[in-house]
């Protein structure tokens, strides 16, 4: 094959394996990944990365001492949970088994919730549910503290 046709080739060899990894989720930032992403923060005990996909509401409105007192809980949370999947002997895998999407009727945000089903290394199980919006172009967890 000449030099002339290789390139246009490879070209759309590449073009062709990027779309078919996002049309397969490959790039998929859903609400069930970013539910997944979150409890693999946890896991890791990363706050860096699981502060990049909390959504923490309208902080505009909240007071200085508020949010103090929720990166306290947060802190909190992370030792708990982090501790708790370290018992387990860690996570061997994460499955969204159900995810509903739905508005919020208050603030009109898309809201999805996402049960994840995490199977972790010492043979046992947990289901939990996680709440997810749509804010800011992309897919957030809500935080709860």
């Amino acid at each position: 094959m000449n030099k002339q046709l290789k390139t246009p080739l490879r070209t759309m060899i590449a073009i062709t394996l990027v779309l078919s990894a996002s049309a397969c989720g490959l790039f998929d930032r859903g609400p069930a990944n970013v539910a997944k992403e979150y409890i693999q923060d946890l896991a890791k005990g990363d706050t860096k990365d699981l502060n990049r996909i909390l959504y923490w509401g309208n902080t505009a409105t909240e007071s200085a001492s508020s949010f103090v007192e929720s990166e306290h809980k947060a802190d909190s949370l992370l030792e708990a949970v982090t501790t708790h999947i370290k018992n387990k002997g860690g996570i061997n895998s994460m499955n969204a088994v159900q995810m509903s999407t739905y508005t919020n009727g208050n603030s009109h945000l898309k809201m999805a919730r996402v049960k994840l089903k995490i199977h972790y290394n010492d043979g046992s199980d947990e289901q939990l549910d996680i709440k997810t919006v749509y804010a800011n172009g992309r897919w957030l967890v809500v935080s709860n503290l």
